[in-house]
């Protein structure tokens, strides 16, 4: 009977650790779009309201690149962008509705199906796309 105690004690803790760790993916996938979002607004700021073409230009723009900043924690291919630009060479004044204009989406999804958008105001969101 003990044994058994021991196992579903050890299950739980597992599990606890599981979602633990989601929930740090989860963070460290929202800051890492937060900076995006920022060096964004900075970029647009030193080019007249310029949105860069893509994220190379971004990464281009700054005094040290980060290329890591385009791969999510989460991301199972850790070779390639987990971000997709969505407004590539646009300008801000053109846009009418800054707080609705998704600027950068995930290529990815949670495990919940969810998927983190960075909107044009800065604000990062997660989002449930309809089939």
């Amino acid at each position: 009977m003990n044994i058994l105690r021991y196992l579903v004690v050890a299950a739980l803790f597992v599990s606890s650790l599981a979602f633990a760790d989601d929930a740090a993916d989860r963070v460290a996938c929202i800051k890492q779009l937060r900076e995006l979002s920022e060096l964004t607004m900075k970029f647009a700021s030193a080019n007249n309201g310029r949105l860069p073409k893509s994220f190379d230009e971004l990464l281009a723009a700054q005094p040290k690149p980060n290329p890591s900043l385009l791969v999510a924690p989460i991301a199972i291919d850790k070779s390639k962008p987990s971000y997709e630009w969505m407004l590539p060479d646009k300008k801000i004044s053109g846009i009418a509705n800054p707080a609705n204009t998704v600027a950068i989406r995930s290529l990815y999804t949670m495990p919940d199906g969810s998927r983190l958008v960075a909107y044009l105001d800065g604000s990062v969101r997660f989002i449930t796309e309809k089939p």
